[in-house]
C-alpha cells in the first residue's frame, strides 16, 4: 500500500542535518513538497532520533545562500549492514517550508 501523499524527486545533494546541538553531514536521497529522506554521509555516524524529534535540514538550491528547512522526524531506519543499531536513514516532514523551497520543488512537477 502506497502511503506517500506527495510525489518524490530523487537527489544526491550533500547537506547538513541538525538534531539538537549536533550537526551531521548527510545526503538528501529524495525530496517532496513536504518532506525528505536523508541518509547520514558517514557509515561510522549514527544519530539518536525518534519520530517527533525536531530537526533542521540545511542545503543550497544553487542560489549561493543556504536554505534551512525545519521539520520533525517521521521515521528512522538502520543500515542493513552491521552494526544494525546505527540509525542512518531519516524521513523528515517539513513544517511550513518557505516559498523559495516550494517554487524549487514545483519545477519538478511532482504534483502532476
Amino acid at each position: 500500500m502506497e502511503r506517500r501523499r506527495y510525489g518524490r524527486q530523487k537527489f544526491r545533494f550533500k547537506d547538513e542535518l541538525k538534531v539538537g546541538n549536533d550537526r551531521f553531514d548527510c545526503h538528501i536521497v529524495n525530496l517532496s513538497a513536504r518532506g525528505a529522506h536523508v541518509e547520514l554521509a558517514s557509515s561510522k555516524t549514527s544519530v539518536k532520533c525518534d519520530p517527533g524529534t525536531k530537526v533542521e535540514l540545511e542545503f543550497n538550491l544553487g542560489t549561493g545562500e543556504p536554505l534551512n528547512l525545519q521539520g520533525n522526524v517521521m521515521w528512522c531506519r538502520t543500515d542493513e549492514s552491521p552494526p544494525d543499531e546505527m540509525v542512518r536513514h531519516i524521513g523528515i516532514e517539513f513544517k511550513n517550508p518557505p516559498e523559495i523551497y516550494m517554487k524549487f520543488i514545483k519545477t519538478f512537477h511532482l504534483d502532476d
